[in-house]
């Protein structure tokens, strides 16, 4: 679950919840990020119990702006402002607006213009492991942890401040049209980044870095899992 800014940031981390048969990982445990925040349950649906984790973990995160006021769906754990500020840090309360039932699609950042790029990222992304016949599994559990770690680093990259800023302004948050800007895909999957070879190791280049902007292989971002910055 991401965490959007008005300013064109998103929090430093991203809480997952997966659905596993038993409700918990296996013994081997799972692929681990600095920008995950990844648990489990017999439903990816998320609890009261998982929210309270979600602020705690990255909502209160140090790291992330300041928020005085947040926006947030129609939902039971959501309505519940009392146990939501009491998972932040002592002395800290945050003004919470919820979204009126059955609006989301019309009035929620995230879902007017945010999911539906990334996505389309993450979709062309798969497409090319399976184009490419590479070794790699995309529903395997720890694979598709690698591949989302990546995007949502790659996402939090100043390049797509304006792409970010533009999901508020599409729902009348923001006066000030944001500045001319190129979706995810765009700046990292450009096609011609497959005439480039690797930055790193010379194989086929696949995706443009929003940091450093060398063109790397997929080997060398998603397994390897490329960090410049």
């Amino acid at each position: 679950m991401p965490t959007i800014y008005a300013s064109g940031t998103l929090a430093k981390k991203l809480y997952i919840n997966l659905q596993e048969p038993t409700g918990r990982f296996p013994a081997a445990g799972h692929f681990q990020a600095d920008n995950l925040v990844v648990r489990c349950g017999k439903t990816h649906i998320m609890s009261k119990a998982s929210m309270v984790e979600w602020v705690k973990e990255c909502v209160a995160d140090p790291n992330n702006p300041e928020i005085d006021v947040f926006l947030l769906d129609h939902w039971t754990g959501f309505l519940d402002h009392e146990l939501f500020n009491s998972a932040l840090p002592d002395g800290v309360e945050i003004e919470i607006i919820n979204i009126p039932a059955g609006t989301t699609g019309i009035v929620q950042p995230l879902d007017l213009y945010f999911f539906c790029p990334v996505k389309a990222m993450i979709k062309r992304i798969h497409a090319y492991v399976i184009t490419q016949s590479i070794d790699f599994t995309i529903f395997k559990r720890d694979h598709i942890l690698m591949v989302i770690s990546q995007v949502y680093w790659t996402i939090c990259s100043p390049v797509f401040t304006e792409f970010l800023k533009y999901c508020w302004f599409r729902g009348g948050y923001l006066d000030t049209h944001p500045l001319p800007f190129e979706t995810p895909n765009q700046f990292s999957l450009n096609p011609a980044n497959c005439s480039i070879g690797c930055k790193t190791c010379g194989e086929d280049g696949l995706i443009k870095c929003a940091y450093c902007y060398e063109v790397i292989c997929f080997d060398c971002f998603f397994v390897k899992l490329h960090r410049c910055a």
